[in-house]
């Protein structure tokens, strides 16, 4: 294949990466709009909460295997060693089905004994427990996938199949006059799962050798896989699953409703973040030759890049929330309409992300990813100490203002860490004043 054909491919890839994406954010709201209407504030607090527990099990029942599946997928594939492929594969799913089990079973213990519990939250969480099966499979396959270059098996499931399958079954339930509640919405959620999951292995099996079950030969290769995914795991679960710890810190603090109104806050600012999040991945691959070559002019101009159009996005989704926030939010319900102040407060939050630009990605960038560590993990603790002490106090106004201290602590602490590196700042203030320096007359 040629350059230019190369080129072609990666560009169409990249196309229908980005269409899907789009798509299932839009199916994704329109789902949210579904379930306020068919389920009630309670009951769609009781399914946010379930939904994000499966969610940040699933993430840990994996062990950062996901994390890495794309690297060594890609890797063996370019040498050609369907052996050690098939190996990693068998690996990582094993061990993942393993912790996944003790899990599923602890959050069913812990489900049936959870006093004062109604049954729809009983079976809505005992699902759920069940459910991280089907994730850990489902996460751990599809990045396989991306790693030998499927890329319609590593985005499509998740990022579009299942929006709108759960979409379209939800709808249909709804239609047939049956009550949807919490334990219903994770039924049809976890066998979607399950049946992905399914789809995904039979897929990948066709473009890859039989998966090797049995423990890896070489005991030091296992070790190497397992030490480099441990590493990622809180690394993992901030970056990509940040509304589900979110919305776990405050359920102790919370009841369902005001769990369900913060859950659909926080995912409607996150609809808006994602435009901030594909602004600062778009230019990474800028930033990286730019710094590699030590073109600091090009790095500028690449944060720049991300900074300006997202943040615009941002303060005029802000602009419209602070005038019309009510009467938007009453779409999903008159229980909602009186959250515009919630939304805004986490809608700052993204615009604090925006204007530091691409500062994450830039310590990425750095190679020492003990410090992107230690950034993640006291960001969680962060998240969670946050939560613990202005939602009591403060209902779901303080699960925002939680989020809002928490974002703020993340970009606060890498611009600090990228300064001790010696690596170029790349957020807005920073890029300001080595713009004006740069203006400013020679004497």
């Amino acid at each position: 294949m040629s350059a230019l054909s190369k080129l072609k491919s990666l560009a169409s890839h990249s196309a229908m990466i980005m269409l899907s994406r789009l798509a299932g954010a839009g199916i994704g709201f329109l789902t949210q709009i579904l379930l306020v209407r068919l389920m009630g504030a309670h009951h769609l607090g009781l399914f946010y909460a379930a939904s994000s527990l499966a969610a940040v099990l699933g993430v840990i029942s994996a062990q950062g295997y996901p994390q890495i599946a794309a690297r060594f997928a890609g890797r063996y594939r370019n040498k050609q060693d369907g052996g050690l492929l098939s190996a990693f594969t068998g690996h990582a799913v094993r061990e993942g089905l393993i912790c996944a089990c003790l899990m599923a079973a602890g959050v069913t213990i812990w489900a049936l004994a959870w006093p004062d519990a109604d049954a729809s939250g009983r079976y809505a969480y005992v699902i759920a427990g069940w459910m991280i099966l089907a994730i850990v499979v489902l996460n751990i396959l599809t990045n396989v996938a991306g790693g030998i270059r499927e890329f319609a098996l590593c985005y499509m499931p998740e990022g579009l199949a299942r929006p709108i399958l759960f979409f379209v079954l939800v709808a249909a339930v709804g239609l047939m006059g049956i009550g949807v509640t919490a334990g219903i919405a994770m039924l049809i959620f976890a066998s979607i799962t399950m049946s992905l999951a399914l789809i995904v292995a039979f897929m990948l099996s066709k473009h890859m050798p039989s998966v090797r079950w049995a423990p890896v030969s070489q005991p030091a290769v296992g070790w190497r896989w397992r030490s480099e995914a441990w590493q990622l795991i809180l690394l993992a679960i901030f970056t990509n699953f940040f509304a589900d710890v979110g919305i776990i810190a405050v359920v102790p603090f919370l009841s369902s409703s005001d769990v369900a109104i913060f859950g659909l806050c926080l995912k409607l600012a996150l609809l808006v973040g994602y435009f901030v999040q594909i602004g600062q991945q778009m230019v990474v691959p800028d930033m990286a030759d730019a710094r590699h070559s030590g073109d600091h002019h090009r790095l500028h101009r690449a944060a720049w890049r991300s900074i300006v159009v997202p943040s615009l996005i941002t303060l005029c989704s802000m602009v419209v929330i602070y005038f019309f926030g009510p009467y938007l939010l009453a779409i999903f319900g008159p229980e909602f309409a009186g959250a515009s102040r919630v939304l805004l407060i986490l809608l700052a939050a993204q615009l604090v992300r925006a204007l530091a630009g691409p500062s994450a990605h830039l310590l990425t960038l750095s190679g020492i990813q003990s410090i992107n560590m230690g950034v993640a993990v006291t960001s969680l603790m962060v998240l969670v100490g946050s939560s613990a002490l202005l939602a009591p106090a403060m209902g779901v106004e303080g699960a925002a203002y939680a989020v809002l201290v928490t974002y703020a602590y993340w970009i606060g602490v890498s611009a600090v860490a990228l300064r001790w590196l010696r690596e170029q700042p790349v957020d807005a203030f920073w890029l300001a004043v080595s713009r004006l320096r740069t203006l400013r007359p020679q004497t």
